[in-house]
């Protein structure tokens, strides 16, 4: 009888030694959030608060590129929790980054070039068919995480004289996306802070004269932005355009 006592309490502290490794590993990968709106099909669209950076280590210390302005647009399309509340864990978004204006950019001019350390108005990003997949869910640090995902064939790619190119392939699992609820009603918005590292990248050869490694795991982007959402008038993408009509509230939590 001792002895099956005895067995019983080292069962009973086991069973409670593992629900409190579970409570503890759900308390670090977070609470299940969601991104919230008004409406189920959102068009999302955002602009900078602040100049985004992309910056890579180098052995004489980092080498950074600078735009001051990007422009972004994506879709978030949610499940009805209740009414006027339609949850999603994930939101889409590409992303323009360019100096000057965004119709310059789109000419080619050089004044919508981005800066770097060679000077104002010195590379050209590129994201071509690329998007941002941002998730809902934080970890106990409040870290969200983040895709690159891209068409076939497609990268994000940054280019500047002489030849040297540096490419963002498409990539899961980045870290460091925070999240703020700003404003009320139909205004709400969100800030969408990065401070994402460990992106991996490769550089063409020309790059090697201004110390930029050929391939890399270690770059990081920095930059605020400001997200909308807005009705989507054009739901099916039959225009090939983002369409958005009025603004709709979308916000950052649990399930309500």
């Amino acid at each position: 009888m001792t002895r099956n006592l005895k067995a019983i309490g080292m069962a009973l502290a086991a069973v409670l030694a593992l629900g409190a490794f579970a409570a503890s590993t759900a308390l670090a990968e977070g609470t299940p959030e969601y991104f919230h709106a008004e409406k189920q099909n959102v068009v999302v669209t955002g602009a900078e608060e602040n100049t985004q950076v992309l910056s890579i280590p180098t052995g004489s210390g980092p080498l950074t590129v600078e735009c001051e302005h990007i422009s972004v647009e994506g879709t978030q399309s949610g499940k009805e929790h209740a009414a006027g509340n339609f949850e999603s864990e994930f939101s889409t978004v590409r992303p323009t980054y360019y100096n000057g204006t965004l119709a310059q950019h789109k000419e080619g001019a050089t004044a919508a070039k981005c800066n770097s350390f060679l000077g104002k108005n010195t590379v050209r990003v590129d994201t071509e068919a690329c998007h941002y997949k941002l998730y809902s869910t934080t970890d106990a640090n409040g870290h969200a995480k983040s895709d690159v995902i891209c068409a076939e064939g497609q990268s994000i790619k940054i280019t500047g004289p002489a030849g040297c190119t540096i490419t963002i392939k498409p990539q899961t699992g980045l870290t460091g996306v925070h999240y703020t609820n700003k404003e009320a009603g139909s205004s709400r918005d969100i800030t969408v802070e990065s401070t994402v590292k460990n992106i991996h990248y490769a550089a063409s050869f020309a790059c090697l004269f201004a110390g930029i490694p050929s391939t890399g795991t270690d770059a990081s982007y920095t930059g605020n932005v400001t997200a909308k959402g807005f009705t989507d008038e054009d739901p099916t993408k039959a225009t090939g355009e983002y369409v958005d009509g009025a603004q709709v509230g979308i916000w950052k939590g649990p399930t309500t």
